[in-house]
């Protein structure tokens, strides 16, 4: 009984550090709490050894306090005593910056609250081997600042005077009962380059602790774009640039612009040679009205017919240039979705990849009871099968990490084999609008709707102008005669002036006929209207009613699924620890929060395809800077 109890405890001990270690529910907590279990399981320490503090290899929390002296306190909490860290200023604009070294986080950005009168905002980046925070002061300068160190946090303190002493690197060895180490910030301190990217901030929100019971914390949240990925961003910006239907578009475009001159033009002016009244036997001389003629003659059409054909030329131009809209929407709709579909890749990975090393873990414990009688071999069997599925999927996973960076690249007009980089984590952020308000923005941003409207308007110009060709157009023609003088006499030259009218004779089959041509492209050109408007209506709703649905799986699985998936989990394994339950029910329950995981990201990865399509037909983004319009 002794030994099977003690076989129980490590039991536990081993699935809770590797299960919960990595899940997407308060994973540093977790860590901590399987931290304590292996103390509680670990030989007794006496009092006279003292503990050795582990050293940080993650920044789990942030948070920021204003206290009521005016001083903002920024605290930094470690998995364990945090590393030597740096502090510099760069700029402009002024800031400074602290490298905490040999660690690393998943937070991005601590956003400030509004009043805060030293700083107003505190960004994260994560280097391979350090973690640099920013602080953007209020002012022009950095305010003074001191930084204390206390076991496991760091404490930058804004707004108060610092000691006299600064250093410049801190040791992570030095022994927590020394005095709080503090820099001076306004010493000069030799400004670097300015290498941070002015980026929008996400918008989804992770709880960060305050030390303070009785001040409210702020919470950290991601930010895209600083140096943690490849945001979705650049890549749309790039494909703006660079997509070659998107050019080709523009080109489309510059087309027609190029016929709104010609259509105002005046028609070819007429330049003329003959020889008029030349007798039989062509001699110049012997008749007087024998004559060589030069002719010049120009072409008007009736008074406002011109103005009509460069209206409608503008018109048209108006239109196609709504179709460089529509296909800049239709590529950045196929770039998100080929980049969120990426990400997708890179956390199913991560969800596999953490899997299979806790089935792993579950193989090993079904092995050693095994080994000493306790078990069967099925479950050793079974437990090396789900792990082959993984290795499967890891497989799966590659092949399609490498189809969709050669859709991104063929999207970025880039080369085949250039390489992509990560992209940045999905941040969650939900839609506020209502459907009668996204209906009315499509109505209004749609650019198909719009380039129909400008068809339309170009349709009501020809008929216009096939209402003036009733009326005639004018030629005026100019000559001039140059007689040569006779035997007896000497002859003047003689100028012609000429006008020339066409007559519609034959109007009914000609001039009605174009009128009602152009009447009937009004009437299908309407209707053609009315049926698009018709499905972008019922295109917005059907998406927003998607976007809503997958908002609240989105909600459960992150509120109640997985949760209970995990207490699901928690509960098999302590009834395997106690022979109450087989290792069969402890794998399923593992594999049941693996399918959710795995639905959940992909729960996400759809939400962002679909506001995509959602903005492809809005012809309007939903979202900036993290924040929904």
């Amino acid at each position: 009984m002794k030994t099977r109890s003690i076989f129980g405890m490590v039991v536990t001990a081993f699935w809770v550090s590797t299960n919960f270690g990595g899940t997407v529910l308060d994973a540093e907590t977790r860590k901590t709490e399987a931290v304590e279990t292996k103390r509680q399981v670990g030989r007794p320490s006496t009092s006279s050894a003292p503990e050795k503090t582990k050293k940080a290899r993650k920044i789990i929390d942030v948070s920021v306090r204003k206290g009521n002296d005016g001083v903002t306190r920024v605290t930094i909490i470690g998995d364990g005593e945090l590393g030597p860290y740096e502090t510099l200023k760069v700029g402009p604009p002024s800031r400074l910056a602290l490298d905490i070294k040999d660690v690393d986080t998943r937070l991005r950005q601590v956003p400030i609250k509004k009043g805060d009168p030293v700083i107003k905002e505190v960004r994260i980046g994560r280097h391979p081997d350090k973690v640099r925070f920013v602080f953007y002061p209020v002012g022009d300068k950095v305010p003074p600042y001191q930084i204390g160190r206390s076991e496991d946090r760091l404490e930058v303190s804004f707004g108060s005077e610092p000691k006299t002493e600064r250093e410049k690197v801190v040791s992570a060895k030095s022994p927590v009962s020394k005095p709080l180490e503090v820099q001076r910030a306004s010493e000069a301190i030799k400004p670097q380059p300015d290498v941070f990217k002015e980026v929008p901030s996400g918008a989804a929100q992770v709880p960060a602790s305050s030390s303070n019971p009785q001040e409210t914390p702020v919470r950290a949240e991601p930010e895209k774009g600083l140096e943690t990925g490849l945001s979705v961003n650049e890549v749309v910006e790039e494909a703006l640039q660079n997509n070659p239907e998107i050019l080709a578009a523009k080109k489309k475009w510059e087309v027609y612009k190029e016929k709104i001159p010609q259509a105002f033009a005046l028609p070819d002016p007429m330049l003329g040679f003959g020889i008029t009244n030349l007798p039989t036997n062509f001699s110049f001389r012997k008749e007087d009205m024998t004559m060589k003629e030069i002719s010049v003659s120009q072409m008007f059409p009736f008074p406002g017919k011109r103005p009509l054909m460069k209206e409608m030329a503008e018109k048209e131009a108006e239109a196609i240039y709504t179709e460089i809209q529509s296909k800049m929407w239709q590529v950045i709709k196929e770039v998100k979705a080929a980049y969120y579909d990426l990400s997708h890749v890179y956390r199913a990975t991560e969800v596999i990849q953490r899997n299979k090393e806790i089935l792993e873990g579950f193989a090993r414990i079904a092995e050693t009871r095994y080994s000493v009688g306790e078990g069967i071999q099925q479950d050793v069997v079974k437990a090396h099968v789900e792990i082959s599925k993984m290795v499967d999927e890891l497989f799966m996973q590659n092949q399609k990490k490498k189809a969709l960076e050669a859709k991104l690249n063929a999207l970025l007009n880039r080369p085949p084999e250039t390489a992509v980089k990560r992209p940045a984590e999905v941040v969650f952020r939900r839609l506020s609008l209502s459907v009668a308000e996204l209906q009315q923005m499509a109505l209004e941003g749609n650019p198909g709707l719009k380039g129909m409207k400008k068809m339309i308007e170009a349709k009501e110009k020809a008929h216009d102008l096939a209402k003036r060709e009733y009326y005639p157009d004018f030629t005026f023609k100019f000559a001039y005669g140059q007689r040569d003088n006779g035997p007896d006499m000497k002859r003047r030259d003689m100028f012609t002036g000429m006008m020339e009218v066409n007559i519609p004779i034959f109007y009914k089959s000609k001039q009605e006929r174009k009128v009602a041509e152009t009447q009937a492209e009004i009437q299908t050109a309407d209707a053609q209207y009315r049926a698009m408007r018709n499905e972008i209506l019922f295109m917005v709703a059907d998406m927003a009613s998607m976007i809503q649905r997958v908002e609240k799986q989105i909600e459960l699985y992150k509120t109640g699924i997985i949760p209970q998936a995990g207490l699901q989990i928690a509960s098999a394994m302590s009834a395997y620890r106690v022979n109450k339950a087989d290792f069969m029910t402890l794998l399923d329950s593992q594999m049941t929060l693996y399918k959710y995981e795995l639905e959940y990201h992909q729960a996400l990865t759809e939400y962002e395809k679909n506001v995509a399509s959602l903005e492809m037909v809005l012809g309007k983004e939903l979202f900036q800077k993290g924040e929904a319009k």
